[in-house]
């Protein structure tokens, strides 16, 4: 794939063109599985939040039935939604869900989703960007704000000219998308794989491309507001 057809993938969304999952077969205990993690997350004793970093559902994590589960029942504005010993640098990215004239929107759902530092989505080298194994779903608050902690993502490894970028899918009661058809997504500005000759394509899908500032933490932060407009 080359770089233009891989920019033209991301901010199309790429859902339908995707390339066939390579990674192990799913555990055949995965639906015991998830309905014990459903009945401990319904009575309490499971966090979602915790379930859903947790090393031991790595391989789960990247099935339909654990992301709808996932996104069933995660209703924070704030997430982490990688272990602690996921590879790569740690990323923080924070916004705002705004209608046209800047007055926040609560209650927001966000969905994001993204590869991990190697350029996968999911299990075991997988390209699946169907059944991506990084990902969370957020609902902000009065305020309007969100906030997740991730990795940077990797470059494609099928295109490793293509840029980093993180998928973003969201919806809000009574909203739509104030511009842009695709899903959007969001890029880093220092990424030099991201040529201006794309900024426009990008940009005018309703794409955001951030400024990245690296902490002494050794964290790198970044921003991203979502503009939706009334129905």
């Amino acid at each position: 794939m080359n770089r233009r057809d891989a920019v033209g993938r991301i901010v199309m969304g790429g859902a339908g063109a995707v390339l066939a999952a390579c990674g192990a077969a799913p555990p055949r205990d995965r639906g015991a599985g998830i309905e014990r993690l459903r009945a401990g997350i319904e009575d309490g004793t499971i966090d979602a939040a915790a379930a859903l970093v947790d090393p031991a559902h790595r391989t789960l994590r990247a099935s339909p039935e654990f992301r709808a589960l996932m996104r069933e029942h995660l209703r924070g504005a704030t997430l982490t939604i990688v272990s602690a010993d996921e590879p790569g640098t740690p990323l923080e990215v924070s916004g705002r869900v705004v209608d046209t004239e800047g007055n926040p929107i609560r209650d927001a759902r966000i969905h994001v989703y993204q590869t991990d530092d190697r350029g996968y989505y999911g299990v075991e080298r997988s390209d699946d960007q169907r059944n991506p194994r990084l990902y969370g779903s957020l609902l902000t608050g009065a305020d309007g704000r969100y906030a997740f902690r991730t990795v940077r993502p990797g470059h494609y490894a099928h295109a490793p000219d293509g840029p980093q970028h993180i998928h973003f899918e969201f919806r809000a009661d009574g909203h739509r998308r104030a511009r842009g058809v695709g899903p959007p997504s969001l890029f880093f500005a220092d990424d030099e794989t991201l040529l201006d000759e794309y900024l426009e394509e990008i940009e005018s899908d309703g794409a955001h491309v951030a400024t990245v500032a690296r902490g002494d933490d050794g964290v790198e932060r970044c921003t991203y507001d979502l503009v939706l407009r009334r129905e």
